[in-house]
């Protein structure tokens, strides 16, 4: 009888392993499966921020490549906080030239017509030679700038207070008053 109970014994103990098998079969499985979901989870996240992160950087590249041609855009108008350094810019250049300047007269008008910005007048005075005049408003409608020049009066002036001796020529100075406008925008 032993026999017989030993080999129930075996077979109960053998059930008994095979089942705790199966159980840590399954719970393995169920382990590895909730990895693998978590997982395929980071990778699907991380992919997506490698696509963001791939596209901030292609937008980046096209910006600092347009970067340049943003600068050209923006300097075709006065910003909206530098009127001031563009009346700087102008007598700048004045004295660059040999040209005396006297600002007569700004202002700021938002336009009928404009959907974008303002429209900003600017009336000068200019004095010197004749070169230096020329150049000097030839280098204004040079500049970066939407300039559009609205009026260029010229007067000439002979300089009375130098007396002359023989053979020296006149001394003639040249006056321009000048109206020009530009155009004014916030920056977006």
């Amino acid at each position: 009888m032993k026999k017989k109970h030993e080999k129930s014994g075996y077979f109960t103990t053998s059930l008994v392993v095979g089942i705790v098998l199966v159980a840590a079969y399954v719970a393995g499985f169920w382990y590895i499966k909730a990895k693998v979901e978590d997982a395929t989870y980071e990778l699907s996240k991380a992919e997506i921020e490698y696509e963001q992160k791939d596209l901030v950087h292609e937008r980046s590249s096209v910006i600092r490549e347009l970067e340049p041609d943003i600068q050209k855009i923006e300097s075709y108008y006065v910003g909206a906080d530098d009127v001031v350094g563009f009346i700087n810019l102008l007598e700048q250049k004045a004295s660059e030239q040999n040209v005396a300047i006297e600002t007569k007269d700004v202002s700021i008008d938002a336009g009928e017509s404009l959907v974008y910005g303002e429209i900003v007048g600017v009336s000068f005075t200019v004095k010197g030679d004749w070169n230096n005049v020329m150049q000097y408003i030839n280098l204004v409608e040079t500049l970066p700038y939407n300039i559009q020049t609205k009026s260029v009066n010229l007067t000439l002036e002979e300089n009375d207070e130098v007396e002359l001796k023989d053979g020296e020529e006149a001394v003639f100075h040249w006056e321009a008053n000048i109206t020009l406008q530009v155009l004014k925008h916030e920056k977006v």
